[in-house]
């Protein structure tokens, strides 16, 4: 569904069985004579080709006009939200089904107008399949009304940053942390394991961004050949061909298996939010940045993304992280993945809008208001620490550009904090 041809595709290919299926009812003449069906053979073969003309028409401008609100959104939304922001408007199903709706009924009205003929079995007028290719028009001119609302919509910074946060929000809440006693003993169980065991380095031949591990059949194949793996990079880290990134532990040498072995690691040219926690907190932190330059200067929107910031700050402190661990289904931990940090990701939620947003005094009342909010959720040291270093950086960001009694007051409100 990340691809806008796809749906399109599907729609395209049952609407071809859809008019299969009613023009075999109409050569079959299986409805001609029930009463309720026989007024849709009134017509001749001259006026229902004249019609059928006039609808492809119709569809095909209106399927112009959809093709143009396309372009017109993807151009609002790479100039203000960023190209890297675009996938979000690709992937919209409401596009992807407009698009295959007014495509597949212009194909409709193709094969329509392509079986009106003289000659049998086309030598009476397709009554059903003629209807149905109004019904088709009038549906794709209600659509077309819900679409401009849908996309008037769809293009409001606060609903395309809630957006991204409800998915990333989804993806946090999914996470399943172990306690950190298990955590202790799974840790002490992989360390163990490796132990004495031969360790030769994974390398790729390809370079480019780590989009996805498969984690799951990674570590089925190492319990079925009792290796272990040590990842040295995460999903959203950008590798380079040659350079290793995994350790594999063995009985013996494994470089026979390397090949086998990177084939559970998936490279791109970009980024993706398949397994990457940070891809959403990047695109949420960049409408922050864009929307605080002065070729934009829309400042309320960067309020919505630090609102959101926080909220995602004080799930991931209350929720926890995800365990850089995967066990086989034996429950023996087979891979480990660098263990994400918490100060790493309030550095990566807070840092860049702090010091892009340094002069601007209702976004440092904003901060100020989610550093508040946050803290009351923060009852874990490392949490208690990480948050104190986006404060630490918000107040000596700060000085210069506000006054010192404003400074002052801001120092006085994060004090329990601090």
């Amino acid at each position: 569904m990340q691809n806008l041809w796809f749906l399109p595709l599907v729609v395209m290919a049952l609407v071809c069985g859809l008019f299969g299926a009613t023009i075999w009812l109409d050569t079959m003449h299986v409805l001609t004579t029930i009463k309720p069906f026989s007024f849709f053979y009134q017509l001749d073969i001259d006026a229902s080709r004249a019609l059928i003309g006039k609808l492809a028409a119709a569809i095909m401008t209106m399927a112009g006009i959809v093709f143009s609100l396309v372009f017109v959104a993807l151009s609002l939304a790479s100039g203000q939200f960023g190209p890297r922001l675009l996938q979000h408007f690709i992937s919209d199903k409401m596009t992807q089904t407009a698009l295959g709706l007014f495509i597949a009924t212009f194909v409709f009205q193709s094969l329509t107008f392509l079986s009106l003929g003289e000659n049998l079995p086309f030598d009476t007028v397709p009554g059903i399949t003629l209807s149905l290719a109004l019904l088709m028009v009038l549906m794709c001119l209600l659509f077309l009304v819900f679409y401009i609302h849908h996309l008037a919509k769809s293009l409001q910074a606060d609903v395309v940053v809630d957006g991204i946060f409800q998915r990333l929000k989804n993806k946090l809440l999914k996470i399943k942390v172990p306690k950190i006693k298990q955590q202790e003993a799974i840790e002490a169980t992989f360390s163990e394991a490796t132990q004495g065991r031969v360790k030769i380095a994974l390398k790729l031949k390809e370079s480019g961004y780590m989009q996805a591990i498969d984690k799951n059949k990674l570590s089925h194949y190492c319990a079925q050949n009792q290796l272990f793996v040590c990842c040295l990079c995460n999903p959203g880290d950008y590798i380079v061909a040659g350079e290793p990134v995994a350790h594999v532990y063995g009985e013996e040498n494994a470089d026979g298996q390397n090949e086998e072995l990177a084939r559970y690691f998936k490279l791109g040219a970009t980024r993706t939010a398949l397994q990457d926690l940070e891809f959403e907190i990047h695109q949420l932190t960049e409408i922050a940045i864009r929307s605080l330059s002065t070729g934009i200067n829309d400042p309320f929107t960067a309020h919505t993304c630090i609102d959101k910031l926080s909220e995602v700050a004080i799930i991931v402190t209350s929720h926890g992280l995800p365990s850089p661990f995967t066990l086989d289904k034996h429950q023996e931990p087979r891979l480990r993945l660098p263990a994400l940090e918490l100060p790493t990701v309030f550095e990566h939620l807070f840092s860049a809008v702090i010091r892009h947003g340094k002069t601007d005094f209702s976004v440092a009342n904003c901060f100020v208001a989610a550093f508040l909010r946050i803290a009351p959720h923060c009852k874990a040291e490392l949490a208690r620490k990480a948050l104190q270093q986006q404060v630490t950086l918000f107040l000596a960001q700060q000085q210069g550009n506000v006054t010192d009694a404003e400074h002052a007051h801001f120092v006085a409100r994060l004090a329990a904090i601090q």
